[in-house]
């Protein structure tokens, strides 16, 4: 029975103590209250009550389809202050869902959904971890005004973002505003976000004064309300909305500087009294009192402006508003230094002259700044872009021109980010103070590893040859993302940049990494690993530890690429401490990972492969993962690991949760889904879900044809597993030309000698062995067998697994005895590579009971059986098509031995198994068998 084989999955130390009392702090908040105890509001398990408002509650809860937790506001329908207006609160829930949907910003609190529960509609959005910036303020009552003003900035980028998106809180306060314990400030509770364009009539307030009774709430949260009455928190509104007018950009900008005022002056700015209210506001607001200390006049005139009771008197938006805070902290700051200027003898400079020279000063920074991203132009110009596509269409491959065309703008992307990213670290640490020094020297460092490696890859690319024209666009697409080098929760997770004395040295051992990378991109593994190992034994020698760190990562990872799975665990392992110790705690999640795929899919150390997600898992979030990409590897890791130990239904859960991870970050056609559709359609394979898995090959091989192009040889990976698919439900004509296929694009574009040719040979030669053509199938396997000694050495699983194939076509042309002695070749090297329980054994073990039988020795055909059946209902579970292949072998052999009763019942086992599978070719065997079984044997 021939064997074919699947396009490989692809998933991107054991941890210290201090790493394990984190994880356990991580598990024990996830897992919440005790199971006895569990409360379900829709999917979500209640973990505890947060709060509430006028709208509703909000509770943690945990969200088990992604694994966290998540703040879920429930609307109320029983408060005796709402009415009869629940359908206008539903309404305004779900308006607040879709508001809050289309903003993404670091400033923002994300929404994720709304549902319904038991009549009560709920709202699920990102959880922050910490407190309001009410509760901050009062903590802390004599904070200097600087870092208030620096909060209160970051809440109006939120504000100013919801205002780019054409939506407008009308709710806006402290106690809307979240601090977590990392620092992030978030504006949150939209639940009365308004599009500041026109709203269906239906739902539309009316936009001049009413005399219609109105519904205040005087203090707390704000309220939602019919057609025609105020809604919101009155002590923060502003005047044309007590007036019955609607909210919009402005008014957001009145209720921003009265917060601003009140935390500063520590008094409000306007009576508190709601009868007078009206009449405070047209009176101006109070001068700020001595007690706030000396403010700068720039500061108080621009919170003055925003009260100001005419809208059109205030600022045009709250950007300018923002730039105008901003200012006001610079003037500060660069008084400061005039003033130790002075102190040292300066020229005091007169007011007019010194504003001459601080916006001299500052255009000059500025310049600056947009020079320092312009450094990317010495790495991507006109000249470089030229020598690449130069470098791909001369590479002798049939894609090259395709692949140059289809790198372009992904190069041009990756240059544009950079030059932005380069820019806003400077301007933020330079002109906006919002990086302090350590983080803007991080950020530099971090930028300029980025570059690196983008250089390292070009260069590459000016002299393509056939490898590197093949990894080409994975490799660009590889390059590593700028904006985490400017994100703040991942600056605080990388290690501090070397000291000045090793610097120059250090870089040039991270250009030697960065080419490696670069080798190993385009597939050049033996090259990058030993320019790996050298830049070890020269970082060693420097003591620099995270670039000791970095350089065994790289080892370990090529290590795994040529096959030496031990060595690069245990290598893996070494450089996780290393990470660990230097805090640089993305490499050390990336290394994890690392370890979680050797250990598992590749050595089969399952409970390993476990524990080394946990560790991924705590270092991931002491790294910081904006975008939840390291979370989708290390799913994709442990999916990959279950799928391997037999677990398919945990690993599909896994692979379902990479693949929605991807798709929030990076949309539904990237090129880095396609790993997660071909794990988790390998998983839905592994359960007999064949259908299902063809579904996620062909939605796989649709993206990679629009990026790669049709004559890739990375499409090919998918067509050949589409192609196993239909072998496996017997549509062997079907797949016949689709391993034709296949086996057509690898030799074009890989050459004859090439791994991934022999593989596609070994399946094409399977299914013409299913049909019978046995003649070509001998041929197609010797020829397979001999690249893949050459390939990948004698010792390989993928030659163990050819060897049977060939066996396999030796016992079915009537020579069994040539058979066996490569099956108990096959079996010796599965088991020093894989094992004694792998799904692989019990493969060759089945191919090794035919020849038996074939050669008339019925208990050895039994025992090896028996072996497989064992390993199958161990690995596999008790109801897959392979195990009831094992059960159908036992079937033959109980028939020969002439035990018909015995035939009959494994062979009915089998074939419900089959049939539930629907596996038709296999089915009709079993029935076949079973038909003979039961008919009484004729006198010769």
């Amino acid at each position: 029975m021939p064997t074919r084989i699947d396009d490989d999955d692809r998933v991107i130390g054991l941890p210290t103590p201090e790493h394990e009392a984190i994880l356990r702090r991580v598990v024990s908040r996830l897992t919440g209250t005790d199971a006895s105890q569990e409360v379900m509001i829709g999917r979500y398990r209640l973990v505890r009550r947060l709060g509430a408002g006028g709208m509703g509650v909000v509770y943690l809860v945990h969200d088990p389809d992604l694994d966290r937790l998540v703040a879920l506001k429930v609307l109320h329908v029983d408060s005796p202050t709402l009415g009869t207006h629940e359908e206008i609160l539903q309404r305004r829930m779900r308006r607040e869902a879709r508001a809050l949907a289309r903003l993404d910003h670091p400033h923002v609190v994300r929404v994720y959904e709304v549902g319904e529960h038991q009549g009560r509609i709920y709202l699920a959005m990102e959880y922050v971890e910490g407190t309001t910036l009410t509760q901050w303020l009062d903590d802390a009552p004599t904070r200097p005004w600087e870092d208030l003003v620096q909060a209160f900035v970051a809440a109006g980028e939120g504000l100013a973002a919801a205002h780019a998106a054409g939506l407008a809180h009308c709710d806006f306060k402290p106690d809307n505003v979240l601090i977590g314990h990392d620092g992030a400030i978030k504006v949150g509770d939209f639940g009365l976000v308004r599009s500041l364009e026109d709203v269906p009539s239906t739902e539309q307030e009316t936009t001049g004064p009413t005399h219609r009774p109105r519904l205040v709430r005087l203090e707390g949260s704000g309220m939602t309300t019919r057609k025609g009455e105020v809604f919101g928190t009155p002590f923060f509104m502003a005047p044309e909305q007590l007036e019955g007018l609607r909210g919009d950009s402005h008014g957001d900008q009145f209720a921003f500087c009265v917060a601003l005022y009140t935390a500063l002056a520590k008094q409000p700015p306007f009576t508190r009294s709601f009868a007078s209210r009206r009449e405070s506001i047209a009176a101006g607001p109070r001068p700020m009192p001595t007690t706030a200390g000396p403010l700068p006049t720039r500061l108080v005139g621009a919170i003055e402006r925003g009260l100001h009771d005419d809208r059109d008197q205030r600022w045009p938006s709250m950007d300018a508003l923002l730039a105008e805070l901003r200012h006001a902290l610079g003037a500060r700051a660069r008084r400061r230094r005039r003033s130790a200027l002075a102190a040292a003898g300066a020229v005091v400079l007169g007011v007019v002259a010194w504003q001459a020279h601080a916006q001299y000063e500052r255009s000059t920074q500025a310049q600056a700044c947009a020079a320092a991203g312009a450094d990317i132009d010495a790495v991507w110009n006109a000249a470089t872009r030229e020598a690449v596509q130069e470098g791909l269409m001369t590479a002798p491959v049939s894609h090259g021109a395709v692949t140059a065309d289809k790198i372009m703008p992904w190069l041009d992307r990756h240059a544009d980010d950079w030059r932005r990213d380069r820019t806003q670290a400077c301007t933020s640490a330079t002109l906006e103070g919002e990086l302090d020094e350590v983080s803007y020297r991080k950020a530099q460092w971090c930028l300029d590893e980025r570059r690196r490696e983008l250089a390292a890859l070009l260069g590459m690319l000016h002299d393509a040859d056939a490898q590197t024209a093949e990894g080409a666009i994975p490799a660009v697409m590889a390059l590593r993302a700028t904006a985490p080098c400017v994100d703040a929760m991942v600056l605080r997770g990388l290690p501090e940049p070397p000291s000045p004395a090793n610097r120059e040295a250090i870089v040039t051992l991270e250009e030697s990494l960065a080419e490696a990378d670069a080798l190993a991109a385009t597939g050049k593994y033996r090259p990058a690993l030993g320019l790996a190992e050298e830049v070890l034994t020269q970082a060693e020698r420097l003591g620099w530890l995270p670039l000791v760190a970095s350089a065994r990562s790289r080892r370990g990872s090529l290590l795994h690429r040529t096959g030496n799975y031990e060595e690069a665990l245990a290598t893996d392992a070494h450089a996780f401490t290393e990470a660990s110790h230097a805090r640089a705690w993305g490499l050390a999640a990336d290394v994890a990972n690392a370890a979680t795929h050797v250990a598992g899919h590749r050595l089969g150390k399952y409970e390993v492969a476990r524990v080394w997600s946990r560790s991924a898992e705590t270092a991931e979030l002491l790294a910081g993962d904006p975008l939840e990409l390291r979370r989708a590897n290390r799913l994709d890791a442990l999916g990959a690991a279950e799928n391997a130990a037999g677990n398919h239904a945990e690993a599909e859960r896994l692979h379902t949760l990479a693949l929605h991870t991807r798709e929030r970050a990076l949309g539904p056609d990237h090129f880095e889904l396609t790993w997660s559709m071909s794990n988790l359609g390998n998983a839905k394979k592994a359960q007999g879900n064949y259908d299902g898995a063809r579904v996620l090959y062909e939605r796989a091989l649709a993206i990679r044809r629009e990026v790669l192009g049709s004559e890739h040889p990375m499409v090919a990976g998918l067509i050949n597993n589409i192609a196993v698919v239909l072998s496996t439900q017997g549509e062997h004509a079907l797949a016949q030309a689709r391993f034709e296929e296949v086996l057509d694009l690898r030799r074009r574009t890989l050459g004859p000698r090439h791994h991934d040719v022999a593989t596609a040979a070994l399946n094409l030669a399977a299914t013409h062995q299913w049909q019978g053509h046995l003649d070509q199938a001998l041929q197609l396997t010797e020829e397979a067998l001999s690249v893949l000694e050459h390939s990948v050495g004698p010792e390989h699983r993928d030659v163990a697994m050819a060897l049977g194939n060939l066996a396999a076509l030796h016992t079915e042309r009537g020579a069994a005895a040539q058979a066996v002695p490569l099956l108990e070749r096959a079996l010796t090297i599965l088991e020093q590579t894989q094992g004694t329980e792998h799904p692989y054994l019990a493969q060759v073990l089945i191919q090794l009971a035919d020849a038996r039988l074939a050669q008339g020795d019925t208990v050895g055909a039994q025992e090896a059986h028996a072996r497989s059946a064992r390993i199958r209902e161990l690995v596999l579970g008790p109801d897959h098509p392979d195990l009831a292949m094992s059960w159908f072998g036992l079937a033959q052999v109980a028939l020969a031995q002439g035990r018909s009763q015995d035939a009959i019942a494994l062979a009915e086992r089998a074939a419900a198994v089959f049939e539930a599978a629907n596996l038709a070719s296999r089915l009709a065997e079993t029935r076949d068998l079973i038909e003979r079984a039961t008919t009484p044997m004729q006198p010769g």
